[in-house]
């Protein structure tokens, strides 16, 4: 499933610390999801482009990352920043398209709540990838004031990839996206409360579908009625 999939590996950005080694997984994972989701808009198609995009700065990282591991240490302090500053180009871009895809998708099912969120977080997400433009790019900075504006953009950064995250798992549990209806279902499990979970869970999306339909319609005979 490409929400499924794209949630996985957005997951793993949040590993900051040593990202180097997995950037390139996850942008892997990012890509496979978003693959699957570009055929339903043009957002989600460039997201996927994007995210070629920090594939490719991603394994030059990691490809520099093992040279001085296992070689010899490199002059790479000007190559190094050059391409920190196109993945973080990268991961924007491919977040902001990420998330313009979600909200096109929302409002066409209706989903009420996302469309306003994903707008705030694509805002939020150019303002705090710029940061990291900032931080990456060879500049003279205070020493005091680089540890506080770093520190500000690594929360900041947390707290967007946890809200995106819950974004990608809402659209995950609440949009049947094409190809999902045909995923077999689940086999039932020998233990009771388990199947008793999933009943319930099957209950409430069935009332959420409902729900939702029930809006719509009622949206579609407002347009008639305001067309009389």
């Amino acid at each position: 499933m490409g929400f499924g999939t794209l949630f996985i590996g957005y997951f793993l950005l949040l590993n900051l610390t040593y990202y180097g080694f997995t950037d390139v997984i996850a942008a892997a994972v990012m890509l496979l999801g978003l693959y699957k989701l570009s055929t339903v808009n043009k957002y989600f198609k460039a997201a996927t482009v994007c995210t070629c995009l920090f594939l490719a700065f991603s394994l030059g990282e990691f490809g520099i990352a093992v040279y001085e591991m296992f070689f010899r240490q490199i002059n790479s302090t000007i190559l190094v920043s050059v391409m920190s500053i196109l993945r973080c180009l990268a991961v924007g871009a491919l977040t902001v398209m990420m998330l313009k895809g979600i909200e096109n998708v929302a409002r066409e099912v209706d989903v009420e709540e996302l469309p306003k969120k994903t707008s705030r977080l694509a805002i939020a997400t150019v303002v705090i990838y710029a940061l990291w433009i900032i931080l990456e790019a060879p500049l003279s900075f205070d020493s005091y004031l680089l540890a506080i504006l770093s520190l500000i953009t690594i929360i900041a950064t947390i707290a967007l990839l946890i809200v995106n995250l819950t974004v990608i798992y809402s659209c995950y549990m609440r949009i049947c996206m094409p190809g999902d209806e045909d995923i077999t279902r689940e086999k039932p499990s020998r233990f009771a409360f388990v199947n008793e979970y999933r009943a319930r869970k099957a209950e409430r999306e069935a009332e959420l579908a409902k729900d939702r339909a029930e809006r719509a319609k009622k949206k579609l005979d407002g347009r008639k009625a305001k067309k009389k």
